[in-house]
């Protein structure tokens, strides 16, 4: 994306789809992140924003956990 931030579509535990960006410090983590997770079929965490309105990633990572849809 333009301002090197990456934009991630994610479906959080319970909730729907939503994009979520990050900073550009971290965008190529977070690249990194969602492409082994689809790739290996993983579960990728994240931690949301406390403000509500907000929709830049706080962490991302890799779970072990298999994602089963």
């Amino acid at each position: 994306m333009p301002g090197g931030i990456a934009q991630l579509d994610i479906r959080p535990d319970g909730q729907d789809w939503h994009w979520y960006v990050s900073t550009p410090d971290r965008a190529r983590e977070a690249l990194a992140c969602g492409l082994t997770a689809i790739s290996g079929g993983w579960k990728v965490y994240i931690r949301l924003p406390d403000d509500p309105s907000s929709d830049v990633l706080e962490v991302i990572g890799v779970s072990k956990t298999r994602d089963v849809l």
